[in-house]
Formats: C-alpha cells, sequence, structure tokens
C-alpha cells in the first residue's frame, strides 16, 4: 500500500504513483492503462485520479472478468464520456 499521508482515511483516490505502488507495477503502465481506458480514472484540470474502490476493483479481476470501460472527466459534472 502507498505510505500514509495525513488524512488519508478521507482520500477516495490515489494518484499515479501511488496507484502503481498497489499494483506493484510502474507507474508507466498505470499511465498507458489510463491512456488505453483499461484503468478506470479521473482527469481533473491536468491531474488523473483513479478512484480507490474502483482500482481496487480492477486490480483483484483485472484479466478475468471483463466489462464496460468508462472514463469519467470532471469538466462534463461527472457525466460518461466514452463506454465500450
Amino acid at each position: 500500500m502507498p505510505p500514509a499521508r495525513k488524512n488519508d482515511h478521507l482520500r477516495s483516490t490515489w494518484t499515479i504513483k501511488e496507484a502503481a505502488q498497489v499494483a506493484g507495477c510502474g507507474e508507466r503502465a498505470i499511465r498507458q492503462g489510463v491512456e488505453s481506458g483499461e484503468i478506470p480514472h479521473l482527469k481533473l484540470g491536468g491531474k488523473i485520479l483513479l478512484p480507490r474502490v474502483a482500482f481496487q476493483r480492477w486490480v483483484d479481476n483485472a484479466g478475468q472478468i471483463p466489462g464496460p470501460r468508462v472514463m469519467l472527466h470532471a469538466q462534463t459534472g461527472g457525466r460518461q464520456l466514452r463506454a465500450e
């Protein structure tokens, strides 16, 4: 798990760096998954955040349970922009 930060229990998202630590891979692999739409994420301005629960579920089920991929963007008020 990523190192604890102040008020970490209040955070519902991870950065790419934190998500890479959780998944045990490099940041580049996470970025590629985000860019391809494979990894659930939020874009807030220019910052990419990964919802903790959705990312952990994705890690736990990666490659086992196919399902729709959805990308949300803060600029749209959370409306779904893309689903496959």
